[in-house]
């Protein structure tokens, strides 16, 4: 087995919390390579020995959020009100994060949420795909759509209303 490299891990964690720092006080495309470096107070040279763009740094992120929302998940045993409030109470606190990595047109986090509880949805009922498969999905892009929304509307509704309203809709599409 290889031996991990603890400085690379280190290195990379410094560029993807920059990267969080900058969005939560400016936009992406406002984010260049030198700031990101500045940020994470380390060299141009190593940030190209992990990326080749700042985009590939937001992948990395998303990946994150990917892994802290399947957490939520998983923690709230299946409650939608659990998760769902936990969820908001993430967003709440980085909306400016979220509200980029939502907003991008080929968002990994999105296809990445989509995959992971398909995923879920093959392991636990099966192979076969039906009109639950389509119906799982439709609730879950409600879900990042109105996510999406509240983010852009810097969260004005309470996550308490917001939460009531999307367990209401996906149990009413049960």
């Amino acid at each position: 087995m290889a031996k991990i490299d603890r400085r690379f891990i280190r290195s990379e964690n410094q560029f993807v919390n920059a990267l969080v720092s900058l969005l939560n006080k400016r936009d992406l495309i406002d984010i260049s390579i030198a700031d990101l470096v500045k940020q994470a107070d380390l060299n141009k040279s190593t940030f190209y020995l992990h990326y080749t763009n700042i985009e590939q740094v937001l992948s990395s992120l998303q990946d994150r959020l990917i892994s802290q929302i399947f957490t939520l998940f998983q923690e709230s045993s299946g409650d939608l009100d659990t998760f769902s409030l936990s969820l908001l109470d993430v967003v709440k606190k980085s909306k400016r994060v979220f509200r980029t990595v939502l907003s991008q047109s080929n968002s990994a986090l999105v296809e990445n949420l989509y995959m992971t509880f398909f995923g879920l949805y093959k392991q636990t009922n099966g192979k076969k795909m039906d009109i639950d498969v389509y119906r799982k999905f439709a609730m879950l892009n409600g879900l990042i759509s109105t996510v999406r929304l509240w983010c852009q509307d810097s969260c004005v509704s309470s996550k308490e209303e917001l939460s009531k309203f999307i367990v209401e809709q996906i149990s009413s599409n049960n």
